[in-house]
């Protein structure tokens, strides 16, 4: 994301958009990326509206309105967990795999529950020819590596 990689990031991008195939931007990324950094990126490299939302603990669930590549198995996914997350905003339906509901609580032992905003916490959309994906949890979650195997047509 910094920008004397931007040339590497517009490689990437075209190689992914051209040839096909998936990225992942996940693991450690949201715990050292800066949230402006992030919307920069998204819009200027990637071409997405996707902008950064909120970072909160609280249960996500899984997206019936997801349209996923042929081969990514997403049956056997959880149908709900909790995640600490840096959430997305601005996704698609379609390109949302994970979202916290409506109506949705934080889980933080320290400041208690709060109402939230229903964000994306796991995105997956198309992208000319390829895939991109964004997990924002920060504590590799179980339901979270699940995903990311499934998003990777990879067996967990």
């Amino acid at each position: 994301m910094k920008p004397e990689h931007r040339e590497l990031s517009l490689q990437v991008v075209e190689y992914m958009k051209s040839r096909g195939g998936t990225a992942v931007i996940g693991g450690c990324f949201s715990s050292f990326a800066q949230p402006n950094d992030i919307d920069r990126w998204f819009g200027e490299v990637w071409g997405l509206p996707w902008r950064t939302g909120q970072y909160h603990r609280t249960i996500v669930c899984l997206q019936y309105s997801h349209v996923s590549p042929e081969g990514a198995e997403t049956s056997s996914l959880l149908k709900s967990y909790s995640s600490k997350a840096l959430f997305l905003k601005n996704v698609s339906p379609s390109d949302s795999l994970y979202a916290s509901p409506v109506g949705a609580r934080s889980e933080s032992a320290v400041f208690g529950p709060i109402p939230i905003k229903a964000e994306t916490s796991i995105a997956f959309g198309k992208c000319s020819n390829g895939w991109l994906a964004y997990t924002g949890d920060v504590n590799n979650e179980e339901g979270t590596a699940a995903a990311v195997f499934a998003m990777m047509k990879l067996r967990n």
